[in-house]
């Protein structure tokens, strides 16, 4: 952080070591990204951020120990544009949808690797995503008819992603 003028954005890697909250905190006006990679970064920390940093725009929690526990935090975050969910084991199909629903400002949602992401959940987001531009859906559990008949939801100008493992 530069010391010599006010912050404009700030962004921080989460490592899950103690000091990275008090981090968070001091810089809770200014923090617009937040990049998290350790499975030390859990729920708890997920609400701290939501409760600290209202100017996050993205979040990433890959690689970390959170569930749709903490997850469902993020919909306090009025500002968030780029949400970045990869493999994260114990995310719900309702918490997907209630962040869709309440994170207006979404335009970018990376839902890969999710084995529990369904058609149903993919409907709600083509419904709910009024400024959702990028969606990933790579290793989700959705059949043909969940991209398929889905398309015409999304502006021609958005970006959707969609793949299965092979059987």
């Amino acid at each position: 952080m530069d010391s010599n003028g006010p912050l404009e954005e700030e962004t921080l890697m989460m490592q899950g070591k103690g000091r990275d909250l008090a981090v968070v905190k001091a810089c809770s006006a200014v923090l617009t990204h937040l990049p998290a990679g350790s499975p030390q970064v859990t729920d708890q920390s997920v609400k701290a951020f939501a409760e600290h940093c209202p100017e996050l725009q993205y979040v990433g929690f890959m690689g970390c120990s959170v569930t749709s526990k903490g997850v469902i935090h993020l919909t306090k975050l009025r500002n968030l544009s780029s949400l970045d969910l990869r493999h994260i084991t114990e995310l719900d199909n309702e918490t997907v949808m209630e962040i869709v629903k309440r994170c207006k400002n979404l335009s970018s949602l990376n839902l890969c690797l999710n084995w529990i992401i369904n058609d149903r959940c993919v409907e709600v987001i083509a419904k709910e995503g009024q400024n959702l531009k990028e969606l990933y859906l790579v290793s989700c559990k959705i059949t043909d008819y969940g991209c398929i008949g889905q398309e015409s939801l999304f502006p021609e100008s958005s970006r959707a992603t969609a793949s299965s493992l092979p059987s």
